[in-house]
């Protein structure tokens, strides 16, 4: 965890600031959270569901496509967990 800290430390990246900044400014965030989803969003997708061989082949985008509906699918079906509207919205924003 102290190799993690010191890190942050030597790029300079401030949680605390960077918490502050997000509610101090919550439409710019919005702003910057969709431009980034707009430009990246497709690469934060395949490499979020994963590549073979070490990052050379790609998966195919129809299987990249259905594992994001499927997980979008199975976190707003209610299977008797306690999480209401805006825990499921945090959830789909992670």
């Amino acid at each position: 965890m102290r190799e993690f800290e010191a890190s942050r430390a030597l790029r300079q990246i401030d949680l605390r600031a960077n918490a502050e900044w997000i509610s101090g400014h919550p439409l710019s965030y919005c702003v910057v959270l969709a431009r980034t989803i707009g430009v990246m969003g497709g690469d934060y997708a395949r490499q979020f569901v994963g590549t073979l061989a070490s990052l050379s082949i790609p998966l195919p985008s129809s299987i990249v496509l259905a594992y994001v509906v499927l997980l979008a699918v199975a976190a707003s079906m209610d299977c008797g967990a306690k999480l209401g509207a805006r825990a499921r919205i945090i959830c789909g924003a992670v």
